[in-house]
């Protein structure tokens, strides 16, 4: 494990690749998740040499201790900030080293690292690819709040930037981090995700849908990080701004200056 210090130069570029190749890593954002993290890792490992594991200030396990014998870049918010704030920062690292993508996966297993080598070959087509991995919802014990919640955000990204996404509620994706690592995000929790793929399609961001398999545990033994009065209180509030912000844009596009 190297662990990434604050203030410090974020992590060294990695070995050249072949001509032509793009860099690209993968982050896991983890908030007491320490049943899991390590397995999610190694199965990560497996598909892409480069790892950066973006504690969020757990308090579940020596998170340090847990993964210290993984090959795995590690970066500690001492406080937790929210899953935005975290993939935030990862975006920035991961900018100032020069990398071309950053695939970003869930911590609690949900997420299967099996699929990342379509990703990493998407990569290689274009610099502007912003990839969202679609799940295969069939056969899991899926909440229906969450099958609702993926119908209403996949009618509101349309609404508010016309591009059309299956599953605009997954956190499997892959991002152009040149492209992204400067634009204006206020978000730094869940509602980073639907403020990331707006901001995403107005800079001008070229959007593919993915199939992935998902995992959803019994309900016993799901671990959500969800708060839903706060969270969807935060994102009818993006969302509102989002519409607004896009009707002035039709504006300016049909009645420019």
């Amino acid at each position: 494990m190297i662990v990434l210090q604050n203030g410090k130069n974020p992590f060294p570029l990695p070995l050249p690749e072949p001509s032509g190749r793009k860099r690209i890593c993968a982050v896991i954002p983890v908030y007491n998740n320490g049943f899991s993290i390590r397995q999610t890792a190694i199965g990560t490992l497996h598909q892409i040499p480069c790892v950066l594991i973006l504690d969020d200030g757990s308090t579940d396990t020596d998170l340090k201790s847990l993964l210290n014998d993984l090959p795995v870049y590690y970066c500690r918010q001492t406080v937790n900030q929210g899953k935005g704030a975290a993939l935030r920062r990862a975006l920035h690292l991961l900018a100032e080293a020069g990398f071309d993508y950053m695939i970003t996966l869930d911590a609690d297993g949900q997420h299967d690292p099996a699929n990342i080598p379509a990703f990493l070959h998407l990569a290689e087509t274009g610099d502007r690819i912003l990839a969202v991995g679609c799940r295969d919802f069939q056969g899991q014990p899926v909440p229906a709040g969450s099958k609702l919640g993926r119908k209403l955000s996949n009618l509101l990204l349309k609404a508010e930037t016309g591009i059309r996404s299956e599953d605009c509620q997954s956190g499997f994706r892959m991002y152009p981090v040149r492209l992204l690592a400067n634009l204006p995000f206020r978000c730094s929790r869940f509602d980073f995700e639907a403020e990331v793929l707006a901001e995403a399609a107005w800079a001008g961001a070229d959007f593919h849908d993915l199939p992935v398999k998902v995992y959803y545990p019994p309900p016993h033994k799901r671990i959500s990080h969800f708060r839903p009065v706060p969270e969807l209180s935060r994102l009818i509030r993006l969302h509102f701004r989002l519409l607004w912000q896009s009707r002035f844009r039709k504006q300016h596009l049909e009645h420019p200056l």
